[in-house]
């Protein structure tokens, strides 16, 4: 049958008829009284429940008259061709539904079937606000009803909505994700989280001053609602923000890469997956080599995409680097952790640590060109692509593009750390002499870094590493630990950090930090080689020898080149009483790197002394 009536609840009361035209029903109990037949689905309704539930305060009698003339006028201001909609048999009283459309009645309908997935549009355009969200009723029980009602339709709305809102966000459909996004808001404006999607949102349309406000819009209402300060993930995406409007790409576009992190999918949809993403966001947002698009919608050469899922106590996820102007996957990796409360960011620090190893190194080997070195972003990039070779002659090759970029700027920050990591690295392997000429000139340089970039994590691991080499111990620790508040997913931070405390007599520390930078460190980039190293000599300062020597032996299958293995490995025999391996290693090494143990004996390692005896007897063992 054609509904003749429409009838409005959701944030207000308003009711229609076939033609449009507005019926007039001014009393409140009266607007009470249809409005709760409405809700019921027209059933029927004993007159005793109706008038206790409107006029409890009244005797039976006294009551049941008021519900009578209640429904005269309800009759009476209905139109003409609504006879019959309001029903009345004995004691019980119906609203015959299928001659009103009612907002609540369809709305019910979309989530119980599932279409509400479907049609989010009719959702929002349902949803207008709170069940009689401006009708006033001073009714007790009626009151009570009412907020039972509200908070049932609203918690199924918002179920509905978050699903919605993951969905949208990860198909790129901004405008949507925006509307789902503020009505959600209007449902409960305390959702932090959502104020967070939004503010992305904003920002990915170059609208960052609306995003600021959407900031002090979530800060109020937590403040007002739940007497809450923003939580530390909501202040630093305004700081993200801040900084991307004060410090545009300076260097131009398609130099440095950047990236965007699409929402994860998962079974358990909803708050993890967004608080995964923000986890990534996050760790990523700390390097500086590249730029993270905080938006799951921003347009960027890169984008990352992903799963997850839980089985046998474990979260694993899975992710894919995809170049978006070919649509291909450059790179992919699974990850796996206990799945306890500290899941999501221990997984999320994994990931963001070897993204941005991936994207370092494709920036350095995929995107210069050596006949298009002609600024000194360009020259940075080659030097670090010879970094990479770990050997003398990209050695030799990184210090000399690093030296003719400081020539063309002498303050561009990414050549002064890419010449300390040149040069400690070229001393540290013998490939350099002039040993305290080069440990000076690093340390300089490293010191003009990280006041020219205070908040890069990597400024202050150089700074360290130059300032362990200087034999400034405590200057060490205190930069490497700085390091690691400033990006706590860089495993090159954790390793430093340990280096420099078991340098300074913390052998447990330096065990913990560099356990962590291992698990961290991708074991793909050639940079993280050392680490292994490093940790098999924090291993024998805690007198785990036999783990220590396995870790040693397993660096060099990793890198046979690698000369500090050699000395950890013979060290690590040494300590265990096999004094003829430490002399069949430290004749690998001789055989392999001829010209190293000459090196490594002249060379005094910045360690405590009973340390640094034991590294030196491994070479002198035969």
């Amino acid at each position: 049958m054609t509904p003749v009536l429409s009838l409005r609840l959701l944030g207000g009361f308003e009711v229609r008829d076939v033609s449009g035209r507005p019926v007039v029903l001014r009393q409140r109990k009266a607007i009470a009284l249809l409005a709760y037949l409405a809700v019921r689905d027209g059933r029927p309704q004993a007159r005793g429940v109706l008038a206790d539930l409107l006029w409890h305060d009244r005797d039976d009698r006294r009551a049941r008259v008021n519900l009578r003339q209640t429904l005269s006028i309800i009759r009476r201001a209905l139109p003409r061709n609504g006879h019959g909609i309001l029903e009345t048999a004995g004691d019980e009283v119906a609203l015959d539904m299928t001659r009103v459309a009612c907002d609540v009645v369809e709305l019910r309908r979309l989530i119980a079937t599932g279409d509400a997935q479907q049609g989010a549009d009719r959702v929002a355009a349902l949803y207008r606000g709170p069940l009689l969200g401006d009708v006033g009723i001073e009714e007790e029980t009626f009151g009570r009803w009412l907020a039972d009602q509200r908070t049932d339709l609203d918690q199924a709305v918002t179920d509905v909505l978050r699903s919605v809102l993951v969905a949208e966000a990860s198909s790129d459909d901004l405008g949507r994700a925006r509307r789902t996004a503020n009505l959600l808001l209007k449902i409960d404006r305390a959702q932090e989280d959502v104020h967070r999607e939004l503010m992305r949102l904003h920002a990915v349309q170059g609208q960052r001053d609306r995003a600021l406000r959407q900031y002090e819009a979530c800060r109020v209402a937590l403040r007002d609602d739940l007497d809450m300060e923003v939580s530390a993930d909501t202040k630093r995406l305004r700081a993200s923000i801040l900084r991307e409007a004060a410090a545009p790409d300076a260097l131009g576009p398609g130099v440095v890469p950047d990236i965007a992190v699409a929402n994860f999918r998962s079974a358990d949809r909803g708050r993890s997956t967004l608080r995964l993403r923000e986890e990534i966001v996050h760790g990523l947002s700390r390097w500086r080599t590249f730029v993270v698009r905080d938006s799951t919608l921003a347009a960027a050469r890169y984008r990352l995409v992903g799963s997850t899922w839980q089985t046998a106590g474990r979260l694993r996820a899975s992710v894919r680097l995809v170049e978006v102007a070919i649509d291909r996957t450059v790179w992919s990796r699974r990850f796996e952790v206990e799945a306890d409360d500290d899941g999501i960011p221990r997984i999320a620090a994994r990931i963001a640590a070897a993204v941005a190893s991936e994207l370092e190194i494709r920036a350095a080997t995929s995107t210069v060109e050596p006949d298009r070195a002609d600024d000194v972003w360009r020259l940075s990039q080659l030097g670090f692509r010879a970094e990479l070779v770990r050997s003398r002659a990209g050695a030799f090759r990184a210090r000399a593009f690093f030296g003719e970029a400081l020539k063309r700027d002498p303050e561009f920050a990414p050549a002064l750390t890419g010449l300390v990591c040149a040069n400690l690295f070229g001393v540290s392997q013998g490939h350099f002499g002039d040993r305290r000429g080069l440990v000076h000139e690093a340390l300089e340089a490293a010191e003009r870094a990280a006041t020219l970039t205070p908040q890069d994590a990597k400024a202050s691991i150089v700074r360290s590493c130059a300032r362990l080499h200087a034999r400034d111990h405590d200057g060490a620790v205190a930069a490497s630990l700085r390091a690691v508040e400033l990006n706590p997913a860089n495993p090159f931070a954790h390793a430093h950090h340990g280096v420099a405390l078991q340098c300074s007599g913390d052998p447990e520390g330096a065990v913990n930090y560099l356990k962590t930078a291992v698990e961290l460190a991708p074991a793909s980039d050639p940079r993280t080689a050392p680490m292994r190293t490093w940790y098999a000599r924090a291993l024998t300062g805690v007198g785990c020898f036999d783990a220590a020597a396995d870790l040693a032996e397993d660096q060099l299958r990793r890198c046979p080149d690698h000369g500090e293995s050699y000395v950890a490995l013979a060290s690590s025999a040494l300590y265990l009483g096999d004094r003829a391996r430490a002399r069949d290693i430290a004749a690998r090494c001789e055989q392999r790197l001829p010209g190293f143990v000459v090196h490594r004996l002249g060379y005094r390692e910045c360690r405590n002394d009973k340390d640094e005896a034991h590294l030196t007897a491994g070479l002198l063992a035969g």
